[in-house]
């Protein structure tokens, strides 16, 4: 399996500047990279292509753009499944990193954990097999001010994650407004390519009749 992991850019930078500068797009966007039906999926924060898909803005209720982009938010919703798992296993990543640490030993430390992780995942080593932290770990991070594992209203109580970092990737709403990403969307328009992944997965959707479940409104009583 193979996988990137491109650390070039502060915390404030869009998502889409730092896809955009990465090698991993620089590789991406040539045709033939990707094998044929294949592509990326994204949030707003990028630009809908013929190598990503992203969902449709300002759609209607109930409508087969809204039912594409259910559909879309549940192959998101694994990736950040995969960060929460990431922050939980190595709680150094909720709290601030030391700041006599250097931006490449910060690098190295972020990519060392990340290989590790996926190590752990490839040899089938749950989260349970995982020791809790010892009371002299819990005490230095609480010193350091460290994000707590708290449970989450959407999940079992038996399941802890670190809420506060939850729901970061609102800002990307803004990013649309850029002038760089609107230079990109007048440049695919006037390359005008056709069925582009969204439009081809969309139609095969509303082909199939997809929909989104229901909402389910809990009623309480007295």
């Amino acid at each position: 399996m193979k996988y990137y992991i491109i650390i070039k850019h502060p915390a404030a930078t869009s998502d889409f500047l730092a896809f955009e500068t990465s090698s991993f797009h620089s590789q991406i966007s040539q045709d033939g990279f990707l094998a044929p039906g294949l592509c990326l999926f994204g949030d707003n924060a990028y630009v809908n292509d013929f190598y990503m898909a992203t969902p449709f803005p300002a759609v209607k209720v109930d409508s087969y753009h809204d039912n594409y982009n259910y559909f879309h938010s549940q192959l998101r919703i694994c990736i950040e499944c995969a960060f929460g798992m990431l922050v939980n296993r190595w709680g150094i990543l909720r709290r601030a990193i030391p700041s006599q640490y250097t931006i490449h030993k910060v690098v190295a430390l972020v990519t060392c954990l990340c290989r590790l992780h996926n190590f752990l995942v490839e040899m089938g080593i749950d989260e349970e097999d995982i020791p809790e932290p010892s009371a002299t770990d819990k005490l230095f991070m609480q010193l350091q001010n460290s994000i707590k594992l708290k449970a989450h209203k959407e999940s079992p109580k038996s399941v802890l994650i670190p809420s506060e970092l939850l729901n970061g990737g609102k800002h990307c709403r803004d990013y649309p407004r850029s002038d760089t990403v609107k230079q990109k969307i007048r440049e695919l328009k006037a390359k005008k390519i056709n069925n582009l992944p969204r439009t081809v997965i969309s139609d095969m959707i509303r082909s199939l009749d997809l929909r989104r479940p229901p909402k389910v409104v809990m009623k309480t009583t007295t």
